[in-house]
């Protein structure tokens, strides 16, 4: 196996990582950068990446339009809060989670007076094309998926001026996962 094979095996290992919510967005940084560093222009193109700062290096920023950097706003920076209508059409409601790559908030779709879970990428995550590509396959891949037991996805919008990517899918009232655990817990 090659270096740039073993590479990128590790990095498609990180993906999952933080998709899964194991590694924190920090963390991801950190340990791409030390995968990436050292690469070569073309050997990024061949992995389909584009180079991290090294270690202790500055991170997390972009080129604004004057031609200075700017920093990327995090999931938490973008205030979310219950009120905020989101590209003309929907309304949070209130947080349901939050993992590695985003979060899933309660909304309500304006325009069509229904309530709906929506998944909204991590902007820093949207930055980079090759988790964009990633999160819109997983977006083709759910829309393909139809059983009473999966919800339904509905619609999927980025806006990139605005460091936003989001999905709307089928709301499914209930309880957390961490709610079932702990009745389960108590009724012992």
């Amino acid at each position: 196996m090659t270096d740039i094979e073993t590479k990128s095996q590790a990095l498609a290992t990180l993906d999952s990582r933080l998709a899964a919510g194991e590694i924190g967005g920090d963390e991801y940084e950190r340990l791409r950068a030390l995968l990436t560093s050292g690469l070569t222009p073309d050997q990024c193109a061949r992995l389909g990446v584009t180079q991290t700062p090294a270690p202790g290096t500055v991170s997390g920023l972009r080129m604004g339009p004057s031609g200075g950097q700017t920093r990327m706003p995090t999931i938490v920076e973008l205030e979310l809060e219950p009120g905020t209508v989101l590209l003309g059409q929907w309304r949070i409601v209130r947080e349901l989670g939050r993992g590695g790559f985003g979060a899933v908030y309660e909304a309500e779709d304006i325009k069509l007076n229904r309530t709906v879970a929506m998944k909204v990428l991590d902007p820093a995550m949207v930055a980079r094309e090759e988790l964009l590509a990633r999160f819109r396959r997983e977006v083709t891949l759910m829309r393909e998926l139809a059983h009473e037991r999966i919800v339904r996805v509905f619609d999927y919008r980025e806006e990139l001026s605005e460091n936003l990517a989001l999905i709307t899918m089928e709301y499914v009232g209930g309880c957390s996962v961490r709610g079932l655990l702990a009745l389960a817990r108590a009724s012992k």
